[in-house]
């Protein structure tokens, strides 16, 4: 199966409904990785490109994968991101990673120091 010449209409629909440039991203061996964009008529401060990786913790895509992922998978991601981050991410609890993507971890993986 294609995803990404599957998603071209969905995509396109979305981008013409908000005027937005328009992302898909899927689960990588590195994480939440953009597979294709259509761009929007605005223009944009940020310039994305396909293959680029997404943080985690700080992308609304990434807290996406990070809420619905299973735990075993995503637990090396965070430990990884977490640790590259330096101080201000050691300051962040699991609970308040879970309240920021607003779902309701029972297993969060050890992220701080």
């Amino acid at each position: 199966m294609d995803v990404v010449a599957l998603s071209q209409a969905p995509i396109r629909e979305v981008m013409t409904e908000t005027g937005e440039t328009v992302f898909l991203s899927v689960w990588g061996n590195r994480g939440p990785c953009i597979v294709s964009k259509v761009d929007g008529p605005r223009r944009s401060p940020m310039a994305l490109r396909i293959g680029y990786v997404l943080p985690l913790l700080d992308s609304a895509t990434g807290r996406t994968f990070l809420a619905f992922m299973p735990d075993p998978v995503i637990a090396p991601f965070v430990k990884e991101e977490s640790r590259n981050r330096g101080v201000a991410s050691r300051q962040r609890s699991p609970a308040d990673l879970a309240s920021t993507v607003r779902f309701d971890r029972k297993a969060w993986p050890a992220t701080t120091a």
